[in-house]
């Protein structure tokens, strides 16, 4: 992305930012050491926020710390070191979520189904950078799922981030991104709602025992499963 080309796709964010009906916020892949570090998309909150070609993830972190900006670790699943995502290089106020899904295929885990395997310039995935090996280590982070390709929104078959927020607008959406009240599908709008007790999706809670977990799920079609990955 060029300086000109980011000038455009501010211009363009801002024109077609409509509260309560079309939401929008400018970004772009970073390119700095993606080999070690991973790829991360950065999005901001407003316009008028530069492109960064910092070229550590630290250093990422750092510059966007007082931007409101995210970097959303991007198909984490390849081998660390390989563009996958390192997870001892994390900062869950910058990403407190990560793609699970996009054309990549998986990055849950490696025994998950459509499991990163078709893109041959970087593939097949392996462990490492999962979203499991994530939760192993003890991060807290959300999931989301979205696209990978020149200009295409998410779509079906893809990925697509789902978000609950109070309102259509960027500073709710924004606010529930934060907050990790966020999940991933792969084609239809499944509605999902999973909270323990008071707990809603993202939050914290310290307990004894066992939990009741209450999930709420439509789909378009008839359900077949629900898994619960947990430890």
């Amino acid at each position: 992305i060029t300086d000109a080309f980011w000038k455009t796709i501010n211009r363009t964010t801002r024109r077609f930012y409509e509260r309560g009906r079309f939401v929008t916020f400018p970004g772009y892949e970073w390119h700095g050491n993606r080999t070690a570090y991973g790829d991360h998309n950065v999005v901001y909150r407003r316009e008028g926020q530069p492109l960064d070609d910092t070229w550590s993830l630290p250093s990422l972190y750092e510059a966007l710390r007082n931007r409101e900006a995210l970097a959303i670790p991007h198909h984490t699943a390849y081998p660390v070191g390989a563009r996958g995502k390192d997870w001892g290089f994390f900062d869950p106020l910058i990403s407190p979520v990560m793609e699970l899904y996009s054309q990549h295929g998986s990055s849950e885990a490696v025994e998950a189904p459509e499991f990163m395997a078709y893109n041959t310039s970087m593939g097949p995935g392996t462990s490492g950078g999962t979203f499991r090996d994530a939760l192993t280590r003890g991060l807290r982070v959300g999931v989301i799922g979205s696209n990978d390709g020149p200009g295409l929104p998410g779509r079906w078959g893809i990925g697509r981030a789902a978000v609950w927020a109070a309102e259509n607008s960027r500073e709710a959406i924004w606010e529930s991104f934060l907050a990790r009240r966020t999940y991933a599908v792969t084609g239809d709008r499944i509605r999902l709602d999973i909270r323990i007790g008071d707990t809603a999706m993202g939050g914290e809670l310290s307990a004894r025992g066992a939990v009741d977990v209450a999930v709420d799920v439509i789909g378009s079609q008839a359900i077949d499963k629900i898994e619960l990955v947990h430890n």
